[in-house]
C-alpha cells in the first residue's frame, strides 16, 4: 500500500509540475529549434508544431509534455519523416509514370556505368554443387556471386545458354548494394536488378526475377515502372524485362526480336 501511494503521488507531481519559465509558447519555440527537419521551411515547421501541440494538449497536460520534451521531439521527427516519405512515394511515382517524363529525361552515353574488371567482390561465391553442378561459361567475371534461390540459378543458366548460342555476348550476376553494381534510382532508394546482359549489337538487357507472391506489391511495381521508364527514355538502346516466376520465354522474346532486327539491318546494308 505504501508503494502504491508513492507511485500515485509521483505521477500526480509529474502532471502538476511545470519547469520554471516554461509555457506553451516557449515549448513550441524549443520544438521548432530542436526538430531535425532540414527540408521544412521555418513557416512550415512552425505551422506543423502548432497544429500538433493543439491536438496533443487536449489529451495530456502541458507540464507532462514539457518534462518529456525530448520524447515529444522524437515523435514529431518520426511523424514528419512518415509524411515526407509517403508524399515522395505518391507524387514521385506519379511523376515517373507520367507521359511528360519521357520528354524531360534522356538515357544516353553521357553517363554510363562501368563494370571494372577488378571491382567485383561477392560476399558469397556461386557453389556449383548446390543447384546442379552447372559450369557457367559466359559470365563476365571469373567468379560469380551466389544465387539467392534455385529460380535465380535457373535464370542464370538460361542466360548462359543463350550466350553460348550467340544471342548474348556475356552477362553479369549483379550484386545488390555493392559499390560496383548497376542500379536504377527510385524515389525511395535504389533498384538493383538481378542480371545485366550485353548483347552482340552493343545494347544492354537488364533482367530481374520476381515471384508471383510479390508481383503486385508496391515495391515490385515501382521497380518495374522505373525499369520501363529507363527503356522508354533510351530510344530502345536499353532493354529491361522482369520475369514472373519462371517465364524465361519473356527474356527469349526480347533476344529473338533483337536477332530479327539485326538480321534486317544486315540485309538492308
Amino acid at each position: 500500500m505504501k508503494h502504491e501511494f508513492l507511485a500515485r503521488t509521483r505521477l500526480a507531481l509529474d502532471f502538476a509540475y511545470r519547469p520554471e519559465n516554461w509555457d506553451e509558447i516557449r515549448f513550441a519555440y524549443w520544438l521548432r529549434e530542436w526538430i531535425n527537419a532540414p527540408l521544412l521551411t521555418h513557416d512550415l515547421k512552425r505551422a506543423f508544431v502548432a497544429a500538433w501541440l493543439d491536438e496533443a494538449l487536449k489529451k495530456i497536460p502541458l507540464s507532462l509534455a514539457i518534462r518529456k520534451k525530448a520524447t515529444v521531439r522524437d515523435i514529431l521527427e518520426t511523424r514528419i519523416d512518415e509524411i515526407r516519405r509517403r508524399s515522395d512515394e505518391e507524387h514521385g511515382q506519379r511523376f515517373l509514370t507520367s507521359p511528360e517524363t519521357n520528354r524531360i529525361f534522356k538515357v544516353d552515353d553521357s553517363f554510363v556505368h562501368e563494370f571494372s574488371p577488378t571491382d567485383y567482390f561477392p560476399a558469397e561465391r556461386y557453389n556449383p554443387a548446390k543447384y546442379g553442378n552447372y559450369e557457367f561459361k559466359k559470365h563476365y567475371y571469373p567468379v560469380i556471386g551466389a544465387r539467392d534461390s534455385s529460380e535465380e540459378f535457373e535464370c542464370a543458366q538460361y542466360l548462359d545458354n543463350e550466350a553460348q548460342a550467340g544471342r548474348i555476348k556475356f552477362w553479369i550476376r549483379n550484386l545488390a548494394k555493392s559499390p560496383g553494381s548497376f542500379y536504377l534510382r527510385k524515389i525511395d532508394g535504389r533498384f538493383y536488378p538481378d542480371f545485366v546482359c550485353f548483347l552482340p549489337d552493343d545494347t544492354t538487357l537488364v533482367v530481374a526475377r520476381k515471384g508471383a507472391d510479390r508481383w503486385d506489391t508496391p515495391k515490385v511495381k515501382a521497380d518495374r515502372e522505373i525499369g520501363e521508364l529507363w527503356v522508354a527514355c533510351s530510344n530502345d538502346l536499353r532493354q529491361f524485362v522482369m520475369v514472373k516466376n519462371k517465364d524465361w520465354s519473356a527474356i527469349g522474346r526480347i533476344l529473338r526480336r533483337e536477332d530479327g532486327e539485326r538480321d534486317k539491318t544486315q540485309k538492308e546494308s
